[in-house]
């Protein structure tokens, strides 16, 4: 969120005490809207939420060892590091590498 309000004092020379709207500023900042913005806004949000929705089908599941020492997981909407330890050569593991699993990854998501 620094960053959020870094930006919004350069630019915009706001800085307001919170980012989050309540309910009746939302509503107070749509009237203020006229009904053409108001319908333009309706159309690119059903743009928008239509492709998500569509790309959304195309994720698969990935997990790929990025460095010899760092695995990426990706499934669902979660992305997680997995480091790997060294151990000694095992016929499961050729590269002697030990995947330390999914028991402590860090999580790379806003979640």
């Amino acid at each position: 969120m620094d960053a959020v309000r870094e930006c919004s004092r350069t630019f915009d020379d706001w800085d307001p005490p919170d980012f989050e709207l309540s309910p009746s500023e939302i509503d107070e900042a749509i009237g203020k809207c006229g009904d053409q913005v108001i319908a333009d806004t309706t159309f690119c949000q059903g743009n928008v939420r239509a492709f998500a929705e569509a790309q959304l089908t195309t994720l698969l599941p990935l997990e790929t060892e990025i460095r010899l020492d760092l695995k990426l997981l990706s499934w669902d909407d979660e992305h997680r590091v997995s480091p790997l330890l060294e151990t000694p050569f095992s016929e499961d593991r050729p590269t002697g590498r030990r995947d330390l699993g999914p028991a402590e990854p860090e999580t790379l998501s806003s979640k």
